[in-house]
Order: C-alpha cells, then structure tokens, then sequence
C-alpha cells in the first residue's frame, strides 16, 4: 500500500521528456499524508467531468483521497487515498474514474512502509535503486459541489499484491510503472487498463528512518535520511 510518500524529487533521469514540467519548486515535501494536496500528471481532458482522448496531458494538484462525482460530502469518511487494482473497476468509489480512463501519474521520491519490529512500527523509506522518481499508477476525479458549484480534484494511488523482495515489508505496493508503461497509462484506454496487473516493478532499495516520519505534521530532509 502507500500511505505516505517524499514529493521532493532531486533528478527526473530518464523522465525528463514525460515529466516535463513538473513543479520543481512546489512539490518539495518529504511527509505527504492522504487528504492533503498533491501534484499529478492527469490524462488529456476538455473539462468538467467529460474526458478527451488523445488530448494533452496537464499537471495538476488534487486532494489525496478520491472523491466520487456523485458523494455528498467533500470529504469521504472511508478511506480512498489507494485502490485496490484487483477490485478497482467494480467499486462504486473508483468506477466512474476506471471506466472513464481517468488516469493519472503521481511522481515521488520515494515512499514509506512500516514493520513491526521488537513491538514497535518501524518506518522504511523506499526509493529508485538506480536514482530519479517513482511513478504510482492513480485515477483523479471531479466532484462539482451542488450548492457552490466549486469544483474538487481528487485522486487515489493503485495499489496490488507485494512482489518479492517488497512482500518482506509489507503485503501491498503501489502500482509503480516504468517509462514505457507511464506513457501507455497517460494514453488510456481499455489495453492500458489490461496490461497493469503485469506491469514489472522497478528495482527498489529501502532503508530505516526516524519514527519522526510517524506524525504527518513533521517534515524536512531528515525525515527520508538512513538511521
């Protein structure tokens, strides 16, 4: 799963051309929290609720936390900060979202996981083994409130069954993609969708870091730093 993640990005590597423009300056949190703003690269679209294919992809920022089209709240009181791959098209929550092709990439620096260690929740900090950002598979929604008209961009992270060697930490992952299958993701449609479950997952290494990372209103460099 993915339930806290690093925005700060130091080199975009071989991500330059489908990265473009990320918001370099912005985007430099290392303790991002569900419900909370995030940025995201989100496939073409002409507005409202409706979805253009082959359109321009945009950068966007969005609550962490999908919020369906049709909610009454603004805010959910269940969790939809990650969808389950495996269940995302039959879920009322994401449905409209997948059926839609609203896909999105959420670049990172890395994420955290914990294990339970000598009683206590140890955090990890996962990252590229070989530099530059993770990209997370997500879905973004619109929500048009019907007393203000206002307009709330939201988005949740896919997630599958931990593959080896990332199962040690944790039984879930994030659908992490590689170049190739980010572009294919941004395209859309119905053979992006198939090919996910099967998407390679790029090598990653992790370490310890501070129990500090635990309270989400802690941040700084120190948060992603070895212990």
């Amino acid at each position: 799963m993915c339930g806290r993640f690093s925005e700060h990005i130091d080199n975009l590597r071989q991500w330059e051309d489908i990265l473009a423009g990320w918001p370099r300056l912005q985007a430099t949190r290392r303790n991002v929290a569900p419900t909370q703003s995030i940025h995201l690269l989100r496939a073409g679209h002409k507005g409202g609720h409706e979805r253009e294919p082959g359109g321009e992809p945009g950068w966007a920022q969005a609550r962490w936390g999908l919020v369906p089209r049709w909610s009454r709240e603004a805010a959910p009181r269940y969790a939809t900060f990650n969808a389950r791959l495996e269940e995302v098209a039959g879920k009322p929550s994401y449905r409209g979202a997948w059926r839609g092709a609203q896909h999105a990439l959420i670049p990172a620096g890395g994420y955290y996981e914990w294990r339970l260690e000598q009683g206590a929740k140890q955090p990890y900090f996962l990252h590229a083994a070989q530099g530059g950002p993770l990209v997370f598979a997500g879905l973004w929604e619109e929500r048009v409130d019907a007393d203000s008209g206002e307009i709330t961009l939201s988005a949740t992270i896919l997630t599958r069954a931990a593959r080896p060697p990332q199962d040690a930490l944790h039984h879930r992952e994030p659908v992490l993609l590689e170049p190739a299958m980010a572009r294919q993701w941004l395209r859309g449609g119905a053979d992006a969708q198939a090919a996910l479950p099967e998407a390679p997952t790029p090598a990653l290494q992790w370490y310890r870091v501070s129990p500090r990372v635990n309270n989400a209103r802690n941040e700084g460099a120190e948060l992603t730093a070895p212990i």
